[in-house]
């Protein structure tokens, strides 16, 4: 049906439309409504402990995604970190011609990130343009894991303290720093934006 200058769920077929204008004259043009996909709203994710990617698959349109924790986007495809482990209900709502909503529950595990916070690593600067150092306050050595906005490992390797991280041969864009000594784990969002 149509509401306003918007039809919707017609199917398809040739069909004629008729413009007035202010003047009153009137245009009509010809249309053919082609055979067009449904609209749909899906996603898929990929986490690492409590960061998650999500991945939207719908049709297009605009979106709204509620995380179950109160905080919402409208990113295409959100990173989204939640800060405390439990059960959580995130919905991807897709406005179109209809109001489609598809939900999934996650569990999510890994907001509490132990004992490696005692040394509260960081990393300067951030956005990075060339390289990005990691500062790990009491000198430890930690395995360094090298993520991309996929959670796709990009780089692994051991440092201490003051460790300079190359950057210029990455795209700019989001990605996360794993940190692990032992059994403990920190991760931190680097952003990579190149100066032009």
């Amino acid at each position: 049906g149509c509401t306003n200058n918007t039809c919707c769920n017609m199917s398809p077929g040739d069909y004629f439309v008729t413009i007035t204008d202010a003047s009153n004259c009137n245009y009509i043009l010809p249309i053919n409504m082609p055979q067009g996909q449904l609209p749909f709203a899906d996603f898929n994710y990929t986490s690492m402990l409590n960061t998650y990617q999500f991945n939207n698959l719908s049709t297009p349109g605009n979106y709204v995604w509620m995380f179950g924790d109160g905080n919402v986007s409208t990113e295409i495809n959100p990173v989204y970190t939640y800060s405390t482990d439990g059960t959580y209900t995130v919905c991807l709502t897709l406005f179109s011609c209809d109001t489609i909503t598809h939900c999934t529950i996650i569990h999510v595990v890994g907001s509490n990130v132990s004992s490696i916070d005692l040394f509260k690593p960081f990393i300067v600067p951030n956005p990075a343009n060339e390289y990005f150092e990691l500062k790990l306050p009491d000198s430890k050595i930690v395995l360094m894991e090298l993520y991309n906005s996929l959670m796709q490992k990009i780089d692994e390797k051991r440092i201490k303290d003051n460790s300079v991280i190359r950057t210029s041969d990455l795209a700019e864009g989001i990605y996360f720093v794993k940190l692990t000594n032992g059994t403990d784990s920190k991760i931190m969002k680097l952003i990579i934006r190149h100066q032009r």
